[in-house]
């Protein structure tokens, strides 16, 4: 899905402390978002993401509305 594109819409968020966690969107099916937890690799414009998926519920993000940013993150390539 993300092997060859580089820009994506990222969902950051608050790990409760200074950490923020960024997921990568691809794809949507009514209001829910697929999206995969990565890694920024800005030295060599590359992302690695976690093999598993998350999928967010825009409906409950009532309280903390989902910001979503089109970043370029790079093409997605999977942790080894």
């Amino acid at each position: 899905m993300g092997k060859n594109k580089q820009w994506f819409q990222v969902v950051k968020q608050s790990l409760g402390g200074p950490e923020v966690s960024e997921v990568a969107v691809l794809g949507n099916d009514g209001e829910y978002l697929l999206a995969v937890p990565y890694t920024r690799k800005t030295y060599e414009h590359k992302a690695q993401f976690e093999r598993k998926a998350v999928i967010l519920k825009m409906s409950q993000a009532e309280n903390k509305p989902l910001t979503l940013t089109m970043e370029k993150v790079g093409p997605l390539q999977p942790v080894e």
